[in-house]
């Protein structure tokens, strides 16, 4: 019974430490960000399966006073893809335009969010307060 409380709390310690990755993919398939959550944010960016840029130690500053950024817990993960075309109200260079992303947004247990999005073959990254 001792031996099966000591292996269940390994367990827990050792996916309590592990790092949590999501993977986002350009509409196009050929750029893809790899997101990396521990303690901090990281984020690799590839091409074409070729390393191209690594981005660590992300951090989320609010004018809020607290001391909660030092933990990355997620609350919940959403994923969208959209493929669209929008037709501008004031047409300079083209009568419709192609809007086409796909976006990952994690949300934080301590309100608030980072949202990464590929579009058109550039990833976009924001953090907002919830």
């Amino acid at each position: 019974m001792r031996k099966l409380i000591l292996q269940s709390a390994f367990l827990f310690i050792i996916f309590s430490v592990h790092a949590q990755k999501y993977e986002l993919t350009s509409p196009d398939r050929i750029l893809n960000a790899m997101i990396e959550i521990k303690q901090s944010v990281s984020v690799t960016l590839a091409k074409e399966a070729k390393y191209v840029v690594r981005l660590e130690n992300i951090s989320l500053e609010t004018s809020r006073n607290d001391t909660e950024n030092a933990e990355y817990k997620i609350q919940k993960v959403s994923r969208r893809s959209i493929d669209e075309t929008v037709k501008p109200e004031i047409r300079e260079k083209a009568a419709s335009l192609a809007n086409s992303y796909n976006e990952l947004e994690i949300r934080f247990r301590n309100d608030q969010a980072l949202t990464f999005r590929y579009r058109n073959g550039k990833i976009m990254q924001s953090a907002v307060p919830c």
